[in-house]
């Protein structure tokens, strides 16, 4: 994977690098386009101040620590410092011979060359100055895993703490989010904690806050509203279709003045939206909450001031002509009162109509957003302090516990050095710094934080416009908000600098002339008016479109021999099939492009020979970009079944592997002795390889599997080999317990594996080697850990737990070399900086969905926590994170295109060929035609991103910027292939379906020994059991056999799950349905959406899924007059787990516990769960069961006698829980929101005891 710029020829400079190199007397800010090769200017630029010839080249050691260079990766630090090295050397074979001395000494010294990441600049600033900056020169840093365990347990011992004192604000919070919640709503706020004056928030009011978030939605929210409805699509189509006047309707007439005078006035900037001098501001009508109106409150100018803080004064808007105005415009935007025959043509009617409809629903929500009402607003703030307090809290406590350890975190070593340099009492020091650096460089500029251009300028004692600063950025490539990252912070300071050091990189080195004219035409526009047409270095040799639409469309794929190669698709969900379909055609097409040779590749060696020409597609070339690696795996799937070889690339299932999770429950084994779940799990991994009987006879023990294990003699039923498996595993765990608190963890791990042979085992299996190498990974953590000096075993293991549960980015261990002949799968964010000759990026038809934070926090609106009855601080912050998430959605597009050199594939999965699905697609589809690839409509930007044509061969770049005149094609149209049907292949794929059923293989094996004809293999026999001695039964499993017994008949007998044609996945959306209704306050329910959202991803894995069904159902029930009922219940209980003892007693005293001669009551028990239960106003308990069936109004009482005994059953465990009969019990089926009642009577319940007692004996 050659990296950006790395086939630049080094024998000339263009002339804006000769620009940006000869720049002296100024700052410069270099705005470096995709494949520009920035890394080569900032290399040449780091040079240059190292000349043999320059003024201080006698003192050589000098020179080379005044010139700093910083990056944000160390991937980007080693390959900066590579480079230097290779070019030093370069000069060095290259120089005259007085000079090779020089050369030689700068390349044994650049190891001390001050080239780093910005954390790593800031730790050696810090321990140079420790006195002044009041820290332990010998402390030590914290990596993200270690400080998010330090944070974790700290916040614990918080809430524990509090809760333990029954602290009023605390209950109330995790009464309100729930524990889980509320910590990562503490986490979330200390990791901004840069940002939070901590003593100005513990006194702020909620009345002071509320009116910061009114202040904020005049100032912010409004004027970007308005601006955005004015350059909507909806907005554009309507003002170019009233100036045409397509209608002669005199409606039509008076409606396109309306339109073009109003629509025009939209775009233009706007002050603040605010109340006119010694007016109210009338809001719309009052919102409804629980049944009753609540008035919305006035603002008048005597409680804002005249003047407020965010600067509106007599120019300010006022809101009510704002209404007035968006008024007429929903007024204007509608064409009825005149029909199709007053316009010009039905097409313009059409276009008019859905654009107006759509103009019409987006004036709505602007009119939503100003209405604000502050009593409304209160209790949400009120929390929101509450929550910041308690996180200013755990702030404390977690400075004093990192003094006392002497230890910082990836954030205070930012802290730290700002506080060591900025401000007028650090003048001093600051110039002394200052003074030691004559130039600073930084890289990536435009993945900067307002933090950071703190410290940069700081660096140059604010003198960062007089020549001591070199940044490169390019805010096209800015993909990393969610490390806080601002694209605008470049462009900020850059237009602080003078304009002979504003200077442009856009000479593509990378990609061939075809796919530059794609990617210029398609985001010219799209990404404001300070982008820049990249223009290729090179010729066009390969063939052209270089650009391909692949819209796989969900029919039938036949092979050669005219079968369906992807029948096995037919019993997925139609969103499955759509991507394993597209993935699908997407190995076919590689696998085409491999068989046939196709020449597409530029030929590098070729080239320097002096003859450019194109080469055959190898595996090596091609690189699946994802935007999300959710669904990779159906990609590595389809791969797989045509034979072609790849390779992974990061992602995030780390620790979601095996390997990791044996370990982990070995780990906790030996810290605790009462975890039998972990010690299950060790003993049936590779670690000591116990059979499930074996596992079943050992926890047959009285006191459970872990006395089985060690206490006594082992079960009689083990054979020889198991019964020593077992001996060695409770041997072996007994050592390593004698050594836990000897060892560091990562030797422990090592004495794990020398002990048990874990990783030659490991190294058998399938992916032996990944496994292997990422246990390896895991034990460098665990010496990383170590290393730290201030954690535990036990801290170890509470820092994996809460990895494997809560899944963070990290990828699986490198298992082959970056340049290994296969094709690649990798994010899109893992790709920054990479190249590759074709390029393939799929499910460009994904929707954008933006996860709103539990909590969140800017200075401008302080602490934000989401109510769903009323607007808020976090809805303004949420319109504003929409914004944002949506500009950066554009510019990964942008970064994953400007990957390929040669050839690049836009791919998803369609419905219907020709109709757009999410933000991508609808890009595209603005720009051109989805089916035929012509590049619509073309105005100015497209002119912008005319072509450049060729100046020699890539290796050979012109000295100059200036393309031939002659040779130039002006305004050139860029060319795209589509594809509409499968790519045509010679081989046939592998049916990954011919994997052997091992139920069957073992139930076939029974049948034949049963027979005669055969044996049945060791261990494939199931153990002989006593049934009667079994002591645990399932409701749900024993409900099932229940239903037979009670002669339901089998066409009846349903699944829950069970719909024609699901959306989601049938079981993941009954659980999720389960887990929303289970955590949501029925009182005062939270926001059904984000809820969903919110808990989506633990039960339903794909990503951008429509969850408008779930939000629906639930929606709907609450709705209901059972939610009310529950609103206002005296008592509730939720997802009910239950051990009923059998035989029971019920509440009308049935039957007696049974005890036999040595006193024990038959020790068998039932258990299952009841969704909810709850007692009403006149004290009786009403027991309902929710269900997620496809059933109609006319359906129901056949359905729910399916789960008639079920409810039996629950009843009846409620009787004996409750010691009172349930008054009701309901069956809820949620999808059309009706309910069926059982009854409960002695009848019932004879019944029920005696179909439970026929089945446990």
């Amino acid at each position: 994977m050659p990296t950006d710029g790395q086939r630049l020829n080094y024998s000339g400079l263009t002339e804006q690098q000769r620009r940006a190199l000869d720049a002296r007397g100024t700052s410069v800010a270099v705005s470096a386009g995709a494949g520009c090769g920035k890394t080569f200017v900032l290399t040449e630029r780091f040079l240059a101040e190292l000349k043999p010839d320059g003024p201080h080249s006698r003192d050589r050691r000098s020179r080379l620590g005044q010139v700093a260079a910083i990056t944000f990766t160390e991937r980007a630090a080693r390959e900066m410092r590579e480079r230097i090295r290779a070019a030093c050397n370069r000069r060095l074979r290259e120089c005259p011979d007085d000079q090779a001395d020089y050369w030689m000494e700068l390349v044994r010294e650049l190891d001390s060359a001050r080239i780093s990441t910005i954390h790593s600049f800031c730790a050696s600033l810090l321990r140079a100055h420790a006195v002044e900056a009041r820290l332990d020169p010998r402390f030590r840093v914290l990596d993200g895993a270690q400080a998010g365990t330090l944070l974790f347990e700290l916040t614990d011992d918080a809430l524990r703490d509090r809760l333990a004192d029954r602290q009023e604000t605390v209950l109330t919070l995790v009464a309100r989010f729930g524990l889980d919640r509320l910590r990562d709503m503490i986490a979330r706020l200390l990791a901004v904690r840069q940002e939070i004056d901590w003593p100005v928030w513990r006194n702020e009011s909620d009345e002071s806050l509320v009116a910061r978030w009114a202040e904020y939605l005049r100032c912010d929210t409004l004027p970007r509203l308005l601006q955005r409805l004015g350059t909507s699509v909806a907005a554009r189509t309507l003002l170019e279709l009233a100036s045409r006047r397509p209608s002669d309707h005199p409606k039509m007439q008076d409606r396109f003045e309306a339109l073009i005078d109003l629509l025009s006035t939209l775009t233009k900037p706007r002050p603040a939206v605010a109340p006119s001098v010694g007016a109210a501001v009338k809001l719309p009508p009052p919102r409804i909450r629980g049944g009753s109106t609540t008035a919305t409150p006035t603002l008048s100018v005597a409680q804002q001031g005249a003047t407020s803080a965010c600067g509106f004064a007599r120019d300010a808007l006022d809101a009510g002509d704002i209404m007035s105005e968006l008024a007429t415009i929903r007024q204007a935007a509608m064409v009825q009162g005149a029909g199709k025959k007053h316009w010009v043509d039905e097409d313009a009617y059409e276009r008019f109509k859905d654009a107006a409809k759509t103009l019409r629903e987006a004036v709505d929500g602007v009119l939503e957003r100003m209405s604000f009402d502050t009593a409304a607003a209160r209790p949400a703030a009120e929390a929101a302090l509450q929550a910041i307090g308690l996180a200013a809290d755990v702030a404390e406590q977690y400075e004093r516990r990192k003094r006392e350890l002497a230890v910082l975190d990836f954030n205070d070593l930012l802290i730290h050095a700002r506080r060591l340099l900025v401000g007028p009492e650090q003048g001093g020091l600051r110039k002394r710094l200052a003074s030691q650096i004559r130039l600073l460089l930084v890289d990536e500029f435009q993945d900067t934080d307002p933090l950071q251009v703190e410290l940069v300028k700081a660096l140059c004692d604010n003198e960062h416009l007089r020549g001591k600063l070199f940044l490169v950025g390019d805010y096209k490539q800015s993909i990393y908000r969610f490390r806080g990252a601002d694209p605008r912070v470049f462009g900020r300071l850059r237009e602080e600098f003078s304009a002979a050091g504003r200077l442009p990189l856009s000479l593509n080195f990378r990609s061939q002339p075809a796919v530059l004219d794609f990617v210029n035409a398609l985001f010219a526009e799209e990404l404001g008016p300070e982008y820049e047409p990249l223009r290729a270095a090179r010729p066009q040799v390969g063939p052209a479109p270089a650009v391909e639409f692949l819209w796989a469309c969900d029919a039938p794929t036949e092979d050669d021999s005219g079968n369906d190669s992807t029948s096995f698709l037919d019993d997925m969900g139609p969103r499955e099939r759509l991507r394993r379909r597209e993935a699908e055609w997407i190995a076919r097409r590689i696998r085409a492009m491999l068989d046939s040779g196709e020449k597409i590749v530029w030929d590098e060696e070729a080239a320097r020979a002096g003859t450019p020409v194109v080469r055959a597609v190898r595996p090596g070339d091609v690189a699946l970009l994802f935007r999300a690696m959710t669904n990779a795996e159906y990609y590595e799937d389809a791969l797989q079944r045509y034979g072609i070889d790849y390779y992974l690339v990061g992602g995030r299932a780390f620790y979601a592997q095996q390997e990791i999770y044996d370990l982990l429950n070995l780990l906790r084994t030996l810290d605790g002795r009462c975890d039998e779940v972990s010690l299950a799990g060790a003993l049936r991994s590779p670690l000591f390889s116990l059979h499930d009987e074996t596992l079943f006879w050992l926890a047959r023990h009285r006191e459970g599997l872990a006395a089985g294990l060690f206490e006594g003699e082992l079960p009689a039923e083990l054979d020889a080999d198991q019964r020593e498996q077992a001996e060695f595993a409770a041997a072996t765990i007994r050592d390593l317990r004698a050594l836990k608190d000897r060892l560091p963890v990562a030797r422990l791990i090592q004495a794990v594996l020398d002990r048990t042979g874990y990783d030659a085992v490991l190294l058998a299996e399938f992916l032996g080697e990944r496994k292997l190498a990422n246990l390896h990974k895991l034990i460098e953590q665990a010496r990383s850990f170590d290393h730290s000096g201030v954690f535990a075993l036990s801290d170890f293991i509470t820092q994996l737990a809460e990895f494997v549960a809560r899944q963070p980015d990290e990828p699986l261990a490198a298992t082959c070399p970056e340049s290994t002949d296969v094709v690649k799968l990798m994010s899109i964010h893992q790709s920054k900086g990479l190249e590759f000759p074709v390029v393939i990026v799929p499910d460009v038809g994904r929707s954008r969905r933006i996860m709103g934070p539990p909590v969140a926090f800017t200075p401008q609106l302080g602490p934000m926590l989401k109510d769903p009855d009323a607007t808020t601080g976090y809805d303004l912050f949420m319109a504003a994170e929409n914004d944002e998430d949506a500009a950066e959605h554009s510019r990964l597009l942008y970064v994953a295109a400007t990957r390929a050199a040669d050839y690049l594939i836009l791919s998803s999965g369609v419905e219907r060929p020709g109709e757009a699905a999410g933000p991508w697609m609808e890009l595209i589809a603005r720009r051109f035609d989805l089916l035929t690839g012509q590049q619509r409509g073309r105005g100015d930007s497209e002119v912008r991103g005319q072509r450049s044509e060729v100046r020699g061969q890539r290796s050979e770049v012109n000295n100059t910027d200036t393309p031939n005149p002659e040779s130039r094609t002006p305004n050139p149209e860029p060319l795209v292939t589509v594809t509409t049907e499968p790519p045509p292949i010679q081989s046939k794929p592998v049916d990954l379906r011919l994997r052997r059923d091992l139920e069957k293989i073992v139930e076939k094996a029974g049948q034949m020994a049963a027979d005669g004809a055969g044996r049945q293999p060791r261990y494939l026999a199931p153990p002989e059991v006593d049934r009667t001695s079994r002591r645990q039964f399932s409701f749900s499993r024993l409900s099932g056999e229940l239903h037979a017994g009670a002669n339901v008949p089998a066409a009846d007998r349903l699944d829950e799950t069970a719909s024609p044609e699901p959306q989601l996945d049938p079981r993941g959306l009954g659980t999720l349905v389960h887990a929303v209704l289970a955590q949501i306050d029925f009182a005062r329910p939270e926001d059904v959406q984000e809820l969903v959202e919110r808990l989506a991803p633990e039960h339903l894995p794909a990503e951008g899924l429509d969850l408008g069904e779930p939000i629906e159902m639930i929606g709907r029930f609450l709705r209901s007059p059972r939610a009310a009922e529950l609103a206002v219940a005296e008592e509730i209980y939720r997802e009910l787990e239950f051990m009923l003892a059998w035989p029971c007693e019920t509440a009308s005293g049935y039957q007696a516990f049974h005890e036999d001669a040595s006193g024990s009551r038959g020790g068998r028990y039932l258990q299952g769960f009841i969704d909810c239960i709850y007692r009403d106003d006149a004290g009786r308990w009403r027991l309902i069961d929710f269900k997620t069936n496809q059933v109609t109004a006319e359906n129901p009482a056949s359905v729910a006698a399916v789960y008639e005994m079920q409810m039996l059953l629950y009843a009846l465990a409620a009787e004996n829980i409750l010691r009172s009969p349930p008054a009701e019990l309901a069956l809820c089926f949620l999808r059309p929101g009706i309910e069926h009642r059982f009854s409960w009577d002695s009848d019932a319940r004879r019944r029920m005891i005696e179909l439970v007692d026929g089945k446990l004996s």
